[in-house]
């Protein structure tokens, strides 16, 4: 899924910022609610396409990067109400390719595949006594989708994908959590999590503003779910902790601006 060199090719550089709704859910073994964060969070997007073979090809390099803390609300490992802040970093490398499937007046019909790499940094906040935690989530993310284009010549044109997704690359390289219990002397350790499946939801509104510029706004709904996690003990604290990462459920949804410049 690499970018190609080509005599044909034509590049565009995007630029955009983005307000991501971020919604995360974890569960005790009986299938209880154990915690939850929700919040917004605003990012940035550097994007690199090149479309090649009569622009029936498409390929894509992107970099998001999303910051912010969030309200995280649950229960303690003894069961006491706990309320607090989570302080979120995530960031996203991604690579696509888009095929050209069918042509028809102004419609255009794509499939796609592409492969995410996410790293998650979650900073659990210490309050009223209660100490915090740190958390790196690491995993790959591959997916198929399919995209209409109404592509208009007076008026906005608009696009609509929808992808199925799988946290993992075809059942190898199990997403892992980094677990820092430094906060209560527990030392570190490395999980494996459960991959599943989910999937993305796309709209987009876009115009041509110049010969060689594009403006978009879209909106995005997306969907996954990680197992629960193995068990082992922490090493390298003054204490030996037991250490398991309940299952999860993450459904965002965001806003995006982006603007988009020919190089050719």
């Amino acid at each position: 899924m690499g970018i190609l060199p080509t005599a044909n090719a034509q590049t565009t550089l995007g630029l955009a910022t983005t307000y991501h709704f971020f919604d995360y859910t974890e569960f005790d073994t009986f299938g209880n609610k154990y915690n939850k964060e929700r919040g917004g969070i605003p990012g940035l997007e550097l994007a690199l396409k090149i479309k090649y073979f009569n622009q029936r090809l498409k390929s894509s390099l992107s970099a998001t990067l999303l910051e912010s803390d969030v309200k995280y609300t649950g229960r303690t490992n003894r069961g006491a109400l706990h309320t607090t802040r989570t302080d979120e970093r995530i960031a996203i490398l991604s690579m696509r390719t888009q095929l050209l499937f069918s042509h028809r007046s102004n419609r255009r019909f794509w499939t796609f595949l592409s492969l995410r790499n996410y790293e998650w940094q979650r900073d659990i906040r210490p309050k009223n006594n209660i100490a915090g935690l740190f958390e790196v989530y690491e995993w790959l993310e591959t997916s198929a989708g399919i995209r209409l284009n109404i592509e208009n010549k007076n008026v906005p044109s608009w696009a609509v994908e929808v992808s199925l997704l799988h946290t993992g690359l075809f059942n190898y390289f199990s997403p892992t959590i980094y677990v820092d219990l430094a906060q209560v002397e527990g030392g570190t350790t490395t999980l494996d999590l459960g991959s599943d499946t989910g999937y993305r939801l796309l709209f987009e509104i876009s115009q041509n503003i110049q010969h060689n510029m594009k403006v978009s706004v879209l909106t995005y709904h997306e969907s996954w779910d990680f197992g629960r996690s193995n068990t082992q003990f922490s090493t390298g604290g003054a204490r030996q902790l037991l250490v398991t990462e309940p299952r999860s459920e993450t459904r965002n949804s965001g806003l995006q601006f982006r603007l988009e410049i020919s190089l050719d």
